[in-house]
């Protein structure tokens, strides 16, 4: 692209430069013709007016004759001779006196009307002319063929023209110079960004435009840099994307392979035990309970799917029976275990949708009762702040590293993954629990240590909720 604007600028400007060049040697030779010509006639003037009044002089006196004049006309002749103007005066067809080389005169005389001048420019051999033929005044019979030789004017000229000529390829030069520096200066930008746009088609997502001069070309090249920056984060977003579905795919062909097997060799173990009723017992139950997994873990995933499509209808709910109602769906899994569940509420209201704030509270509830030891206690809490509502769930059970707390939101994930099996559970929970939050816009925070517990925080930004706070407050 920078070759062609290179080209065509450059063949522009020999078009302009000559093209101008043309028309103003034309202009210049012409007006070197008219000064010639000018000065010819002014020299025909001159001479047929001196020549006419020595002709004038002699007719006056009593002893004139044509043979006197004659000499009179040959004597102008003679002293003309060495000038670069020549003239023939002639008599009708017998010339009388004669400065003009042979080849050089007039071959058809042409004569002009009385008081008139026959103005004409030739080209002989390597000299130009301006030939002039007109009467001489006062005479009725004298003839002035002049020829003015304007060479010098025209030499004059072509030495013009031969420097200007010089002067403009020396132009085009500098100029074509002067063009590749300039273009190169304006496609430097477009230039970085070709080079910049190969580098990202090849997979380097970390390079950027770099330019500091110049308005427009510091604007594109933010812009494209910002451009660049979305696509790598679109693209780091599919790479995290494709990495989550595909150990999504692997975490759940694991958990479904698991379950599988067992009722498969437990089948085949009660096709083997024919007649041992506690061999045949013993694989129906396992059978059951494997089965159970299976069902509970296409539940979760549905249910995960679902909430995705999921349109929150945000009503007004009484934040201490939703309390009391968790306290008890949980009852009997905590009943196990012979887990309290205590509850400080110093909200009133909270706004959402029950079946889904039900699902995340038991959920979080589950998952603390299965990681408290025996006869611990379990403390469910509500603080209204003036921007928030926190809804807390603390437990004294082994805690989560910090390791595992990064990833404890994966899908499938399992802090103990032996005792999450035994237990039933896919490692889905926390997983549902988050999708429910951000349906509802808020934040879920989760702080643990080691063998003291862990305390996961759920807070309430909405609109409404803040409203109501503030109005309680």
């Amino acid at each position: 692209m920078k070759f062609k604007a290179f080209l065509f600028s450059l063949t522009l400007f020999i078009l302009i430069f000559f093209g101008s060049l043309l028309i103003i040697s034309n202009k210049l030779l012409n007006i070197q013709f008219q000064s010639g010509e000018a000065q010819a006639l002014s020299q025909y003037n001159y001479l047929s007016s001196m020549v006419g009044k020595d002709i004038d002089a002699l007719s006056s006196r009593e002893d004139n004759s044509k043979e006197q004049i004659d000499e009179l006309l040959k004597t102008y002749s003679h002293n003309y001779s060495y000038s670069k103007y020549k003239f023939i005066i002639y008599d009708k067809n017998t010339i009388i006196s004669d400065s003009i080389l042979s080849n050089d005169s007039s071959k058809s005389k042409t004569y002009p009307e009385s008081n008139k001048i026959s103005i004409s420019t030739e080209k002989n051999n390597y000299h130009y002319y301006v030939r002039t033929i007109g009467k001489i005044p006062t005479s009725n019979d004298y003839y002035i063929e002049s020829l003015y030789d304007i060479s010098s004017l025209i030499n004059e000229w072509k030495e013009i023209i031969t420097i200007v000529i010089a002067v403009g390829i020396i132009g085009c030069f500098l100029f074509s110079l002067i063009l590749q520096w300039i273009l190169s200066w304006i496609f430097r930008p477009i230039e970085e960004v070709t080079k910049i746009s190969k580098k990202i088609s090849q997979g380097d997502y970390e390079t950027r435009i770099n330019i500091e001069k110049g308005s427009e070309a510091k604007e594109m090249a933010q812009y494209f840099n910002m451009m660049t920056d979305t696509l790598q984060n679109k693209i780091s977003e599919l790479e995290n994307l494709s990495e989550s579905r595909q150990q999504f795919v692997d975490n759940f062909s694991h958990e479904v392979r698991t379950p599988i097997t067992s009722i498969y060799g437990y089948a085949e173990l009660l096709i083997s035990a024919s007649g041992n009723e506690n061999m045949i017992l013993l694989a129906s139950q396992n059978i059951m309970s494997e089965s159970k997994r299976v069902i509970n873990l296409s539940e979760n995933l549905l249910y995960l799917s679902s909430m995705r499509q999921h349109d929150i209808e945000y009503k007004e709910y009484t934040l201490q029976k939703l309390m009391n109602d968790i306290k008890e769906s949980t009852q009997i899994t905590r009943k196990k275990k012979n887990i309290h569940l205590l509850i400080n509420n110093q909200a009133q209201k909270i706004y959402g949708d029950i079946n889904l704030l039900q699902s995340l509270f038991i959920n979080l509830v589950n998952n603390a009762t299965q990681a408290s030891n025996n006869n611990s206690t379990i403390f469910l809490s509500a603080q209204a702040h003036s921007d928030k509502l926190t809804v807390s769930i603390q437990d004294e059970g082994k805690g989560i590293s910090k390791e595992e707390l990064e990833k404890i939101r994966e899908p499938f994930y399992r802090v103990d993954s032996a005792r999450s099996r035994h237990d039933g559970g896919a490692g889905l929970g926390l997983s549902i629990c988050s999708q429910i939050v951000d349906l509802h816009h808020g934040d879920m925070v989760i702080e643990s240590t080691v063998n003291k517990g862990t305390t996961i925080s759920v807070m309430f930004t909405t609109p409404k909720q803040v409203d109501d706070i503030i109005e309680t407050t």
